[in-house]
């Protein structure tokens, strides 16, 4: 099978099948008494479940991490909720996994509608308890990766961040997902730690079986199923290529990454979690250009309180010791979806409410989050804040507006910050990107994130396979914003940061080195690599290359081009 290579590695194991949504179809009742039955004791199984998840949960986090369960059991010992299903089963003659979906689809809609907060928040517990119920009812246990017992390739229709987030590093080989492009949160993740991604390939759950072996390339994007001995044996030599490659590269772990001609180029990495920044330490890079803070948010039920921000901001920042920490603020919707933050279905989440415009919308949790970031820098002076999808002036003022409240409700609690943090912002889209003089004046730094400015300057989602055709790093256009961004920073002092895929191509980096980029922001995977390669460069060599380049017409031409120039 043939789909979208998203990160680089060949692996083989047996396919682990992972299926998000259960299907529900809908037939007549000929025996109602049986079928309530059925449902009352699908009712007692789902609770003895989550009582022992409960219990799990108050032994490995404590017993307050625990009681988010507590809503889940209390729901099922409702009458009224219990009674309502059994009311519908009883009217329609219809089976009860069909009732059940009927009815919380309304009670979902009913919460995400209410004023009380807390009710609103337990939207994703109406979600949990619900999934639970119809799988029992099914006679089908969901499969859980936490539940992953041996090594294996991930098959899914697609995973959602916390699950990507918590995949299990030793065990997780790689992943097939059937949707997602190149910058999907799977696929950046994948590249965060290491995994090899296949994805794009719509009808990928109903040609592989669970259990079966499968092979996936991630550099090709080809998946193999019960693949040959000849492929297996080709993947072997591979492995051994690699493991070499990784040894070679280990003698830059305490290079600098300086060109021959002496232009040093800071490379950070990107991170969502502690474990991404000590593995950033260990390939010795120079710090963090974007903690993704909304995987904080997405691996909860419900708002991560400020202190439970604070710890893990701090946490990361102390182990950076003087290195830079940049913290991003959520940068939610689009393919990051979070029930209790009700953001809603919406036709177009790329072009909708996400990221700024959320924040600007929802004052008190954006407040939140800025309060546990400025607080995380009273000691550790060396975080650093950055402001997500900037599109327009009035937004970096009004974020920098709340940001000036939060710093004054600080001092009038006497908690210690940084009053002077470093803030900054994302040139992600068109419009950012044209007006970056204008940003510049008004920014400590700027960032430019290539996954979204990319699919934003092509009008191309990202997550669509039929269009990653149109979402190329390659492109002229996107060099001439970059130059356009960097001579703009320039003007004003301003440093200018590459974040996303873009950064770390090993074709396109010298074309940002010619252009006088010097801080990357890449996975902590590529950190050796690009040293490598970055050490092995000379600007003043690379000019004639970037002019070149800049004077394109198409993407095919730059790419051609650039293959050609470094592979010989």
């Amino acid at each position: 099978m043939k789909g979208i290579g998203v990160s680089a590695g060949m692996a083989y194991a047996k396919a682990y099948l992972v299926e998000n949504d259960v299907k529900i179809e809908k037939y007549e009742i000929k025996d109602i008494a049986k079928e309530l039955q059925k449902f009352s004791d699908a009712v007692e199984k789902a609770k003895k479940q989550i009582e022992g998840v409960k219990k799990e949960a108050a032994e490995d986090c404590g017993e307050e991490n625990a009681e988010i369960f507590e809503f889940q059991i209390l729901m099922l010992e409702n009458e009224d909720f219990v009674k309502e299903i059994k009311n519908y089963v009883e009217g329609f003659k219809v089976n009860s996994e069909y009732a059940l979906d009927q009815i919380t689809d309304t009670w979902i809609k009913q919460f995400s509608q209410l004023d009380n907060v807390y009710l609103k928040e337990r939207t994703i517990d109406v979600i949990d308890v619900s999934k639970r119920l119809k799988s029992i009812l099914q006679g089908r246990a969901p499969k859980s990766i936490d539940e992953m017992t041996e090594e294996s390739i991930i098959v899914a229709d697609d995973l959602t961040p916390s699950q990507t987030i918590g995949l299990n590093r030793k065990k997780t080989k790689g992943l097939a997902i059937a949707h997602g492009g190149s910058t999907s949160h799977t696929a950046i993740i994948a590249r965060a730690l290491g995994i090899p991604c296949v994805v794009g390939i719509p009808d990928l759950l109903e040609q592989v079986r669970d259990g079966e072996p499968i092979l996936i390339d991630g550099e090709k994007g080809e998946i193999f199923l019960s693949p040959t001995l000849h492929k297996i044996e080709e993947m072997k030599k591979y492995e051994n290529k690699t493991r070499a490659e990784m040894e070679a590269l280990m003698e830059f772990v305490k290079s600098a990454s300086v060109t021959e001609d002496g232009f040093q180029v800071r490379l950070f990495a990107n991170i969502s979690s502690k474990i991404d920044a000590d593995a950033m330490l260990e390939c010795n890079g120079d710090g963090v250009g974007l903690f993704r803070t909304e995987f904080l948010y997405m691996e909860a039920n419900e708002p991560p309180t400020e202190e439970k921000q604070l710890a893990v901001y701090e946490e990361v920042a102390k182990s950076m010791g003087d290195k830079p920490l940049i913290i991003r603020t959520m940068d939610v919707g689009g393919d990051k979806k979070i029930p209790y933050l009700n953001i809603g279905e919406e036709e177009n989440p790329f072009l909708g409410f996400r990221a700024i415009r959320y924040c600007l919308e929802n004052k008190e949790l954006f407040k939140t989050q800025l309060a546990a970031i400025l607080r995380s820098g009273a000691a550790e002076k060396n975080v650093k804040l950055m402001f997500p999808m900037i599109s327009t002036l009035e937004e970096l003022r009004k974020a920098k507006a709340i940001l000036q409240e939060v710093k004054e409700e600080l001092e009038a609690r006497q908690v210690p910050f940084n009053r002077d943090m470093e803030v900054g912002m994302m040139i992600e889209t068109p419009a950012a990107a044209m007006m970056a003089e204008h940003f510049a004046m008004e920014a400590d730094f700027l960032s430019i994130g290539t996954n979204d400015l990319v699919q934003y300057v092509f009008a191309a989602d990202r997550m669509n396979a039929r269009v990653s055709y149109l979402n190329s790093y390659f492109h002229p256009l996107l060099f001439r914003l970059v130059n356009h961004v960097r001579e703009s920073a320039g003007k004003y002092g301003k440093t200018v940061e590459i974040c996303g895929q873009a950064a770390e191509i090993p074709y396109l980096v010298p074309l940002w080195i010619a252009m006088g980029i010097n801080t990357l922001s890449v996975s902590p995977s590529s950190i050796l690599r690009l040293r490598r390669l970055i050490c092995g460069s000379s600007r003043g060599e690379l000019q004639e290359v970037l002019a070149k380049v800049l004077a394109f017409d198409h993407a095919f031409e730059v790419e051609n081009y650039l293959k050609k120039v470094f592979r010989d």
